[in-house]
């Protein structure tokens, strides 16, 4: 019983907050509206009319952006004319040749649990197991395929075949 009580209460409860919100936005609809006694004249403002043709901008306020308006001038004489340093002569840059390690590219092994490929290289006469982004004796394996690995030695990239 103490509950069906309960239910009524907030029912009448939720009514009367929804009656005031219906009342706040239906209300302003349901005043009755004052008629204007102002004459239309006034409302209507009469478009102006430009009668000097021509301005004059005063220049008499000072210059916000600049510091000194006293600029000290150095009068030039024959001494202090620019010279041009003398050209040194353009050496040619030498490009280092890379000397690339013997590469033998054995096969590949898949790991079927973690699908990550191995590469079996030999490099310089040394076998290496590497995954792709490892490094072996100085070369960065970049890419594994079945047939083929990219290798990358000083930003410079070879491909390997299967012997």
């Amino acid at each position: 019983m103490k509950k069906k009580f309960l239910n009524i209460v907030l029912i009448f409860f939720i009514l009367g907050i929804w009656g005031y919100i219906a009342n706040l936005v239906f209300g302003p609809f349901n005043e009755k509206t004052e008629e204007v006694t102002h004459p239309l004249k006034s409302l209507i403002q009469k478009k102006r009319t430009d009668t000097v043709a021509h301005y004059a901008l005063l220049n008499n306020y000072p210059d916000p952006f600049k510091v000194n308006r006293n600029v000290v001038r150095i009068a030039r004489t024959a001494s202090t004319k620019a010279t041009t340093p003398p050209k040194r002569p353009k050496i040619n840059p030498t490009v280092k040749v890379l000397k690339w390690p013997s590469i033998e590219y054995k096969g590949c092994i898949v790991n079927h649990s973690s699908k990550s490929e191995i590469a079996l290289i030999k490099v310089d006469g040394k076998n290496y197991r590497k995954m792709e982004n490892e490094f072996a004796a100085d070369l960065q394996i970049q890419k594994i395929w079945k047939d083929s690995i990219k290798v990358a030695l000083n930003n410079n990239s070879r491909v390997a075949y299967l012997n």
